[in-house]
């Protein structure tokens, strides 16, 4: 993603990247994974971020999925954004899109992270579902990153 498109994406929304970098940085994974990006938005202040304010309502926390760890974490000294967090970028661009929003924020990014195939599994060892955190996302009529 070049630095003109980052552009439209919220300061939390960059801040749930930066994180999801430092969280495959810390277990020497070759990618950054949406399993990293979900951390990323559930990582950034409640009250600053909707994604945040819906996963940890949830009780999904950045401690609990870290707990989660994938087991085949190879070291790199770079890392690439996986297919699924490319694609979820993209989804995330197309939702705020699609909602009339110039910026893209977590909200959006938890919205595009939803439709990735790793993440329903991932919730529902965490007690929940891909349903449940996209009806809460839903139920939200502000999706701007002040909650």
């Amino acid at each position: 993603m070049n630095t003109n498109q980052m552009t439209r994406f919220t300061q939390t929304a960059r801040q749930a990247l930066s994180t999801a970098h430092r969280e495959a940085v810390l277990e020497q994974s070759a990618t950054i994974d949406t399993r990293h990006l979900l951390i990323g938005l559930a990582q950034v202040p409640i009250g600053e971020s909707t994604a945040a304010h819906v996963l940890n309502g949830l009780g999904i926390t950045a401690d609990k999925l870290r707990r989660m760890r994938q087991a085949d974490a190879r070291q790199s000294t770079q890392l690439d954004l996986s297919l699924g967090v490319k694609q979820t970028l993209e989804r995330a661009t197309a939702i705020a899109q699609e909602r009339g929003e110039k910026g893209i924020t977590s909200a959006h990014l938890l919205a595009g992270v939803l439709a990735d195939d790793a993440i329903p599994p991932l919730l529902m060892r965490m007690g929940t579902t891909d349903e449940r955190v996209s009806a809460a996302l839903r139920s939200l009529d502000d999706w701007t990153d002040s909650h």
